[in-house]
């Protein structure tokens, strides 16, 4: 053992190492992995749906989304969400010939009863909630603190307050405060007037180290005036469609707005005093979309405006996709509208290369996904913010595999403070101070600002595949990503991804051709649980050998441990070690993956004493610390895992006790991140103490880990554990309940041999739940009913039919061409007992499975059937079985042995 102080030093430790696990995400699709530990990076596990995300401030309170397999009928649909007790909103084929649709409930607490009533539906393919999102462009408040003046209370937190204007007075609506960033101004252009304002592009020149190199990349375009620009679709807050700089590449007649599952052309708006905060998707009220928009394609070489990275080579198709009610800045924008907005895009209306998406929100939106993934496998380039929270926490949709999540950096070539980071992203673009076209309430002017966020950074990396497409216009969007990637010219991953993006090498490589010789991956390893997936990005180099990227596939060493798709997605399958190996053209790059044993036991009621133990088959590690003598010490800690379903808001407290060990815990929620617990040894420190107050309802997840003084082999560590607090109850849904049967009528009550089992352990009935029947006793379909209790609730009814008795068949008797099938009488006392009659089959084939001649025969009392017209000298076979009419269906009992007999 030892002391107290470095047993302090120890649970810190151990709190600190174990940040190195991945943990797979909680699951809601069926058919698609299962997994029992908590984290971000889950695939949906069959049976439940994960709603612990699903609050008012993150999403849709009182509907669900659901995307239905080809072919699922609008009716059927309908009647799938009567059958959860929701009624059908809206329903719209995909891409891809999947069903996108919405579902609304009166009770936001029924949510989760609805949502795994849907999914266990064979049609339904996924289920989640409507999340919201909002545009990613990063606030900062100016050290003044004034208010915003009237008309910019939308913007004021992104721009700064100073006015510039060009020989003509700004409106006085248009006036501006002190608020927003220092680094620049919003300035105004009167119709008519010209200004030009490239200089403050740092963004594009070669002085900046961070620039893009952009007006360098122009000079050596080969290509003229092209008759077929490309089309990049933004999905935004919409543009200000007559903005003096916009105008000439703006698709005007396909532009669009999204809004609450319901599509809308620019200007055509039936209900403007409904939809007054943009009535027409011109951005009015926001100014982000314009920015956006002139990022990637204001008007170049004309000395008016700015200059957009595209070189005049991109023309916009904008779908404004922010709620018409929205706040500035908010979570106004909905799954369900980015979907419709990304498939239009994608589709043969608009046919775009390339999708951009300044928007973010921090999920796992499984649609979303979907959708991005029909779009790419379209050939269209989705490219995606990365977020502007300072994290390596998740972002959607930035950190969907099917994207390119940029990250921002400043003028200097470093980091944004703002932009997220991690091996989720791909690239890094000038994200911070940049100056593009803006749009506020004031006719006849051209407005301009200085915005910062992975909001600006994406849009430039939008323009570059612009860029790159209109000098091969043949390039799919996998051959494009790499040209982005490898435009860094690093040859490297690192924490700016694949690295800064170069526009003057991505055209060099565009305008060479080269053999791979080597492929860069953006992690070289992963730790993962069963069930968790993660996915492998790539960039082939050299970026001359960039034709060659859709030519990359990938391998596992061993299936059953870790397998991997076409894409690069990686899956845990169960503990053990794989390779996985990216090639192309005889160039190999390899991952190693770890899958670990950890698995999480049940905790069925409150308080709960368990007694378990620390094996060698555990998952285990070894960590190193300071010895106290200026070295360092390895030592080991072993760890197993408990979840267990817990009510929010009200405490709960923990205790371990260990044997030959120091014990320590770790806690999670519902979504996987860590929480926060007080904890502190007890006695000589082989027992401890720890209390949390759960946030909100839902499976929360334990690990309980000791620290062992020696390595453990066949000798077990015991320890103890109990829990106490408030707990909620688990699904019934979510139990493995065995099949039930066909049974034959017996006169009396039928039931079903019924087990009950949750992820492994048997539940015992009269505790856990209990067992009712009805319509069980007579011939006809009889159900069982299986209602949780103690640690379970609701119910799960399964049916099964109760069949006729069957009758045994007597020794037929043979003529010329015919045999006259026989058997013994049915008889009951009561007519509701007996059969209705019997039905009779002749074949030559002994296994009835062709040339079979088919009699019924209507009468309990009857007890023969003739069956004429046969070949003469011939063996059949014949048999036979009762059947009964109930409700006006038909119940067959079992057939009888079969008899044969010859012919004369």
């Amino acid at each position: 053992m030892i002391g107290m102080k470095k047993f302090r030093q120890s649970i810190s430790l151990i709190l600190a190492a174990m940040m190195i696990f991945a943990y797979p995400g909680m699951a809601f699709a069926e058919g698609q992995g299962d997994t029992d530990a908590p984290g971000n990076e889950g695939v949906p596990a069959a049976g439940s749906v994960d709603l612990s995300d699903m609050t008012e401030e993150n999403a849709a309170a009182d509907e669900l989304l659901v995307i239905a397999e080809k072919g699922t009928s609008k009716r059927e649909l309908s009647g799938i969400a009567d059958v959860a007790g929701a009624s059908l909103d809206n329903v719209g084929t995909l891409n891809d010939g999947t069903k996108l649709a919405k579902v609304s409930f009166d009770d936001p607490g029924d949510a989760q009863q609805i949502a795994d009533e849907l999914i266990a539906d064979d049609k339904v393919l996924i289920v989640q909630p409507n999340y919201k999102y909002k545009l990613c462009t990063e606030e900062e408040q100016s050290e003044e603190g004034s208010e915003a003046g009237a008309g910019e209370a939308a913007a004021a937190d992104t721009y700064s307050g100073e006015t510039e204007k060009n020989k003509e007075t700004v409106p006085a609506e248009a006036s501006l405060s002190a608020d927003g960033i220092k680094t620049g101004s919003v300035v105004s252009i009167k119709e008519g007037v010209g200004k030009n304002y490239t200089d403050r592009q740092w963004y594009l020149g070669e002085e900046s180290e961070g620039s893009t190199k952009a007006a360098d990349a122009w000079k050596l375009l080969e290509k003229g005036d092209m008759d077929d620009a490309v089309t990049v679709a933004v999905l935004d807050s919409g543009v200000k469609t007559d903005h003096s700089d916009l105008t000439g590449n703006i698709i005007l007649d396909k532009c669009t707005t999204f809004n609450y599952g319901k599509q809308y052309r620019f200007g055509s708006l039936t209900e403007p005093s409904v939809l007054e905060a943009d009535p027409d998707g011109t951005d009015d009220n926001f100014g982000h979309g314009t920015h956006v928009c002139g990022l990637i394609a204001a008007s170049t070489g004309d000395n008016f405006g700015i200059d957009g990275i595209s070189d005049n080579r991109a023309k916009l198709v904008v779908i404004d996709v922010v709620s018409s009610d929205a706040s500035p800045y908010d979570y106004d924008i909905l799954t369900e509208d980015m979907i419709l907005a990304i498939d239009y895009a994608a589709g043969s209306e608009v046919n775009a290369d390339v999708i951009n998406i300044s928007i973010g929100g921090n999920y796992r939106d499984y649609l979303l996904e979907h959708s991005l993934k029909n779009a790419d496998d379209r050939g269209v380039l989705c490219v995606c913010a990365a977020g502007n929270e300072a994290t390596d926490l998740r972002e959607s949709p930035g950190d969907a595999p099917a994207v390119i999540s940029v990250m921002a950096h400043n003028s200097n070539g470093d980091m944004a403070v703002f932009s997220n980071y991690g091996t989720e992203k791909d690239v890094s673009a000038p994200g911070d101070s940049i100056f593009s076209t803006y749009n506020v309430r004031a006719e006849d002017y051209d407005y301009y600002c200085y915005l910062q966020g992975t909001s600006m950074a994406a849009p430039l990396v939008s323009g570059l595949a612009a860029l790159i497409k209109s000098e091969d216009n043949n390039l799919n969007a996998r051959e494009l990503k790499n040209y982005i990637y490898t435009s860094s010219g690093t040859g490297t991953y690192d924490s700016f991804g694949f690295g800064k993006i170069n526009a003057v090498n991505a055209i060099n490589n565009v305008h060479g051709n080269a053999v791979p010789e080597d492929i860069v991956l953006n992690r070289s390893g992963a730790s993962l649980c069963p069930g968790e997936t993660t996915n492998l990005e790539y960039a082939v180099y050299p970026g001359k050998a960039s034709r060659y990227a859709d030519e990359v596939t990938f391998a596992s060493s061993d299936p059953s441990v870790a397998r991997v798709d076409e894409d690069g997605c990686i899956t845990a399958v169960s503990a053990g070690d794989a390779v996985i190996t990216a090639s192309c053209r005889g160039v190999k790059k390899s991952c190693s993956v770890n899958v670990s044993g950890l698995s999480y036991k049940p905790v069925y009621s409150l308080p709960y004493p368990a007694q378990g133990e620390f094996t060698s088959s555990d998952h285990m590690l070894t960590l190193e610390r300071d010895n106290g003598s200026g070295g360092t010490e390895l030592y080991e800690v072993i760890v197993d895992g408990y979840k267990v379903s817990l009510k929010g808001g009200t405490p709960a407290s923990i205790s371990v006790t260990c044997y030959n060990a120091l014990p320590s815990v770790r806690i999670y929620d519902p979504s996987g991140r860590e929480i926060s617990i007080n904890q502190s040894p007890s006695g000589s420190g082989s027992k401890l103490n720890g209390s949390f107050t759960p946030e909100r309802d839902g499976v929360y997840y334990i690990q309980v880990m000791g620290e062992l003084d020696g390595v453990v082999s066949s000798n077990s560590v015991v320890y103890s554990l109990s829990i106490s607090g408030t707990t909620t109850p688990y699904s019934i849904n979510e139990t493995q309940i065995s099949d039930v049967s066909d049974m034959t009528y017996t006169g009396n009550a039928i039931v079903q041999n019924i087990t009950v089992t949750h992820e492994g352990n048997v539940l015992t009935a009269g505790k856990d739940y209990s067992v009712s029947y009805s319509d069980n006793v007579h011939v006809g379909t009889a159900a069982v009913t299986i209602t949780g209790m103690g640690s379970f609730a609701g119910s799960v009814s399964k049916s099964f039919r109760i069949l006729p008795k069957g009758a045994k068949i007597k020794r037929p008797r043979r003529s010329r061409r015919s045999v006259t099938v026989r058997w013994k009488r049915q008889t009951a006392k009561m007519p509701s007992s007996r059969v209705t009659g019997y039905q009779v089959q002749v074949s030559a084939d002994p296994t009835f499975s062709s040339g079979v001649k088919t009699s019924s025969v209507r009468g309990y009392k009857k007890t023969s059937r003739r069956i004429s017209k046969l070949k003469r000298k011939t063996r059949y076979y014949v048999k036979v079985r009762t059947y009964m009419v109930r409700g006006g269906k038909r119940y067959y009992s079992g057939w009888s042995a079969v008899r044969s007999v010859k012919t004369r």
